[in-house]
């Protein structure tokens, strides 16, 4: 478990936002028009700069420019946000609209309760809509049903979970061994079932960074929180990931990831530890169908999970 003393000085500030919703809402809309409008500013002060020569030929600074077309995002396969833990440190690109979709199937036995727990989630929709080259916007939903065993006797919860809604920026290419980078500004709204719902705004930042490494292996990580609440306790999730991706074939290619979840500011906080793996399979430049499969680490963790889904550009 996290060291509640280390990190309180960082999340009761977060907690404190997360109990004035229409602060947080306004630092939220405030903080993604701030990006939205670097990002047009940029362009613009690009655009200042280019100014025609006489031959039609565009200069900055004196020096022409080659006008050849640059490279459209649907030139390459699509980069997904699935199927595992580690989000991809890229954004889809300026008019591309991407949805990604699957179902995971959850087991665990509690060891200490005995209590067995069968959870099924889909259709785990992702949407994501590039408002710019550097900008997208992202809304998430999904549905679940359980299937809680406690002492013999059967509950099956079933509902929506909350909606989530936020953006991811860009930040950095990769340069070297300086990574790719980009953040996720996100949260959801209290709009699920009773069984799912935390009936609050919640909110979560990610931070993304990624490595391309000899041979196309990749490595990846995020490192982050989100707020989450039950039975009127609020407290705090951060969380760690580390993912690497190993190509087998222009169409085929594997994954294996370590990820943690870590409670803080909650009595009885847990940490939780997994270990999963999974394929991918390119049908063509933007259709991706996946697979996947992992296991919890320790005894807070859920024992095993298994998943697929396809990912669809448009």
């Amino acid at each position: 478990m996290l060291d509640d003393q280390a990190i309180e000085p960082i999340a009761s500030p977060i907690l404190w936002l997360r109990r004035r919703p229409w602060t947080l809402r306004s630092l939220l809309v405030i903080g993604l028009l701030g990006c939205l409008a670097a990002d047009v500013a940029a362009a613009e002060w690009r655009g200042w700069q280019l100014q025609d020569d006489p031959d039609g030929s565009p200069e900055v600074l004196g020096i022409e420019l080659d006008t050849s077309p640059t490279t459209s995002p649907y030139d390459e396969p699509l980069v997904t946000d699935r199927p595992d833990f580690t989000e991809s440190s890229s954004t889809v690109g300026y008019g591309v609209v991407q949805l990604e979709m699957g179902y995971t199937f959850t087991y665990n036995d509690d060891d200490a309760t005995g209590d067995k727990t069968r959870s099924h989630t889909a259709p785990e929709m992702l949407l994501r809509v590039g408002v710019s080259d550097h900008v997208e916007l992202r809304f998430v939903w999904t549905y679940e049903w359980d299937e809680i065993e406690t002492a013999g006797v059967l509950t099956q919860p079933d509902g929506s979970n909350d909606i989530g809604l936020g953006a991811k920026i860009d930040l950095y290419e990769q340069c070297g061994w300086w990574p790719e980078q980009a953040i996720i500004i996100d949260g959801t709204v209290p709009t699920g079932a009773d069984a799912f719902s935390t009936d609050d705004v919640e909110v979560g930042v990610n931070y993304l960074y990624g490595w391309e490494l000899p041979c196309d292996w990749g490595l990846g990580g995020s490192t982050g929180f989100f707020t989450d609440s039950d039975a009127g306790d609020d407290f705090v999730v951060w969380f760690q990931s580390v993912a690497l991706g190993i190509p087998i074939n222009d169409c085929w290619g594997a994954y294996v990831e370590y990820f943690g979840l870590y409670e803080s500011e909650r009595a009885g906080g847990v940490d939780q530890h997994f270990l999963n793996g999974g394929f991918s399979y390119l049908l063509s430049n933007d259709v991706q169908w996946d697979r996947l499969v992992g296991f919890g680490l320790n005894a807070d963790a859920a024992d095993f999970f298994t998943g697929t889904g396809a990912s669809f550009r448009f």
